[in-house]
């Protein structure tokens, strides 16, 4: 769970440490936590110290104001960081943003130039302690005097350390014949003049060496100054070369969502003219299976037909084949009646041989009748063969379609 650390103006890091960064897609106007609704873009940051992970998701105002969430667990292991992510993005998705992941494949000096152009981010902060300036006495105070004037310029160390050497002892002057009062006052303004000059030449010491030390840490100045111009000329090398690999990067990403775009449209005109197909498909196999249907019936009915005629023959073929026997029984009965006939006289034997005659030849029509009945039989057999075998091929049509 991901709750607003109010006590966090910023994340804290340096570009190394950066794992993964979301932004979000677009600005959304959202409420805030004890703020007026604003303008806000949504950042989710997973940094690495120390070998775990801890996520943020981080609010930038259009007033450029930071709101840092913190997952309210411990940091977790990097195996971890899927799983807390998608939590994370969970989360900004229910304020309304659409986090995209950022892509930080480049160099060291590159990913810390996008990092810190991320205003969310601010890199560690590097405490320098300041180092004492070796003789920051300006001045030595001399007794009696507030400064020393027109110190003279500055010598070399073998100079100092020389002119650093005790002084011989001075001659010492030779005392001062005694008349009275006047004559130790002279005495003790010539003491201390000794004395006082001494000191001066203590003090031009301490001065030369002040000044010596202060040009040395002048030259480790501009050593240090040179070192870091150095140091800005190689870092204004890298940004701009993180630049242009940036605009390479963004004219890239433009390029693949350009592409994306196009391969999107040809896919959608794709689908539109398959489905167009499929229809038509559809409309193909809905009039074949009504032409099948008619095609059907039609062999259905001539199928009924072909049987009711064969039905008919059958009935017809057993007609004839009944009027046969019965020609056969006439035909016995008359060869008796001829029989009888012959006996009974020329005349009537040849009436019986013309009515024979004719007998034979409705006989023989008969006979004839009944091959021709057969004949229509088997056809019709054969016909109701090749309309039953169709009939099945047109089922099994009718079943594949």
């Amino acid at each position: 769970m991901f709750t607003l650390n109010s006590a966090l103006h910023f994340i804290d890091t340096a570009g190394a440490h950066v794992v993964t960064v979301y932004q979000s897609a677009s600005p959304l106007t959202v409420p805030l936590a004890g703020l007026p609704p604003e303008r806000c873009e949504a950042y989710i940051c997973a940094i690495k110290k120390n070998d775990l992970v801890q996520v943020y998701v981080a609010l930038l105002t259009s007033s450029n104001k930071v709101l840092v969430y913190v997952d309210s667990r411990p940091p977790v292991r990097e195996s971890a960081l899927p799983g807390v992510l998608k939590e994370a993005i969970t989360f900004a998705e229910g304020m309304g943003f659409q986090p995209e992941e950022m892509n930080l494949n480049y160099s060291a000096a590159m990913r810390e130039v996008v990092v810190r152009g991320l205003k969310v981010f601010c890199p560690p902060k590097v405490v320098k302690k300041p180092v004492p300036r070796r003789g920051t006495a300006a001045t030595v105070p001399l007794r009696g005097h507030e400064k020393i004037a027109d110190v003279p310029p500055a010598k070399t160390e073998q100079q100092v350390k020389e002119e650093s050497k005790p002084a011989p002892a001075a001659e010492k002057a030779p005392e001062p014949v005694r008349h009275g009062k006047p004559g130790d006052e002279a005495a003790a303004l010539r003491m201390e003049l000794v004395r006082l000059s001494a000191e001066m030449t203590a003090a031009e010491n301490s001065a030369r060496q002040v000044l010596v030390a202060t040009k040395n840490e002048l030259n480790e100045v501009r050593a240090e100054k040179e070192a870091l111009a150095l140091r800005v000329e190689e870092f204004t090398t890298a940004a701009e070369q993180a630049a242009e690999e940036l605009a390479a990067a963004h004219g890239e990403a433009h390029a693949l969502r350009t592409e994306k775009a196009a391969l999107q449209r040809h896919m959608e005109e794709e689908l539109a003219t398959v489905r167009g197909e499929l229809a038509a498909l559809g409309q193909d196999k809905d009039a074949e299976t009504k032409a099948g249907n008619r095609a059907m019936a039609a062999l259905q009915e001539e199928l009924a037909r072909l049987r009711n005629e064969k039905a008919s023959a059958a009935a017809k073929g057993e007609e004839l084949t009944s009027l046969h026997q019965a020609a056969q029984k006439e035909l016995e009965a008359i060869r008796v009646e001829l029989a009888d006939a012959v006996k009974k006289g020329e005349n009537a034997g040849k009436r019986a041989a013309e009515e024979m005659a004719s007998l034979r030849v409705e006989l023989e029509k008969s006979v004839a009748a009944k091959s021709l009945a057969e004949g229509k039989a088997a056809e019709l057999d054969e016909l109701s063969r090749k309309g039953e075998a169709r009939l099945t091929e047109l089922e099994t049509d009718l079943e594949r379609l």
